[in-house]
């Protein structure tokens, strides 16, 4: 296969994104609802921890808050969408929490 034809391939699997630019943190004003790299996760109350169907704990890597992105068709415009780490491969988890 030629790489023009890779990129014909590529091209046509592409899907609409959004950039995202991370800033540092100010400490002041933390709340765990707010978009995120990295910290503790904001969940439900009646989920203690990320854990898989085994009990292990999930390693929290962000958080994106649909109120605080860029509109995408198709995506929610509200409530939180979390990306974890579980076994060393990075899975994306939308937990339905409306956030205001």
């Amino acid at each position: 296969m030629h790489s023009l034809d890779i990129l014909k391939e590529i091209n046509a699997a592409s899907r609409p994104s959004i950039g995202i630019t991370a800033k540092p943190l100010d400490k002041d004003i933390d709340a765990p609802w707010k978009s995120k790299f990295g910290g503790v996760a904001f969940l439900p109350q009646e989920i203690e921890h990320l854990k898989n169907h085994s009990g292990d704990y999930l390693t929290f890597l962000a958080q994106l808050k649909f109120a605080d992105i860029q509109k995408l068709d198709g995506f929610p415009t509200n409530g939180v969408l979390h990306f974890i780490l579980i076994t060393m491969t990075l899975l994306a988890c939308i937990l339905p929490a409306a956030i205001k």
